[in-house]
């Protein structure tokens, strides 16, 4: 496959993340993949001021979760012309990816691509954790037919709202956090929401575990680390990843420049 039949092989594409609380840019260069079939993606994360080199790029895909735009991305946004924005939305099926939700658009795009990065990583079972505004699990068998999953608040979520609504109780920095009984006021609440995520956790790993030894568990997100040392504790081995969301999202990217003739 010649590498100048396909336009977005001229250049990197821009990936955009838009989340919850804030936007992170990738970049993927389809251009070695040209003279193959195969698709092991390589994502590079990239800053604002790198993202807003529009000349840099031949085409942007957005995965976004909000109903408005962050100033950061507006301002990058601007510099493209609209045909070249690509936004990516959750799919009925796509990519050996089948989603459990008969509304299947109500599934959030951060999920359906970390799902999607995840299981074409692992080619085999897996449950996907991401762990930033909400927890979310989502568990796809060995065919990647979505089971379902479950969106918990995050911890520190939970801390806020717990402490916000008693008056009375006065939480203080803690370091010491696991899964065990607590001896104080903050080991108890840490401890408690720790441990019910980690055992929900544990527990979907198992049971995919019974049905495919071949199953992977992967983290994604800002306590990705931390869960990794608490599911460790539990002698469950975890694969980490940085950049879930872009490697589904490079999926879209790489089948639109495999598809766009000049």
């Amino acid at each position: 496959m010649p590498k100048d039949k396909y336009k977005l092989f001229n250049k990197p594409v821009l990936l955009v993340d838009q989340g919850n609380t804030r936007v992170k840019f990738a970049q993927f260069d389809c251009r070695i993949y040209a003279k193959s079939e195969s698709y092991e993606p390589s994502i590079a994360l990239i800053d604002y001021e790198q993202a807003a080199q529009s000349n840099a790029f031949a085409h942007v895909f957005l995965a976004s979760v909000r109903k408005t735009d962050y100033p950061q991305w507006q301002s990058v946004k601007n510099n493209f012309k609209p045909k070249q924005i690509s936004e990516v939305h959750s799919a009925e099926q796509k990519y050996g990816l089948v989603n459990a939700y008969r509304e299947y658009g109500r599934l959030g795009v951060d999920r359906w691509l970390a799902m999607l990065g995840a299981y074409q990583k692992s080619l085999s079972a897996c449950l996907v954790v991401d762990i930033g505004t909400a927890l979310t699990i989502d568990v796809i068998n060995k065919q990647g037919l979505h089971q379902g999953g479950y969106i918990l608040p995050s911890v520190n979520w939970s801390v806020e709202n717990f402490v916000s609504r008693t008056a009375k109780i006065e939480v203080k920095e803690i370091n010491d956090i696991a899964c065990e009984l607590g001896q104080s006021t903050e080991s108890c609440l840490f401890n408690g929401l720790y441990h019910s995520h980690i055992s929900l956790i544990k527990n979907e790993f198992i049971k995919l575990k019974h049905a495919d030894p071949t199953a992977q568990l992967w983290l994604t997100g800002g306590e990705k680390e931390f869960y990794q040392k608490l599911l460790a504790q539990q002698q469950i081995k975890v694969q980490l990843s940085e950049t879930l969301i872009f490697e589904g999202l490079a999926r879209y990217a790489y089948d639109k420049a495999l598809n766009t003739p000049k």
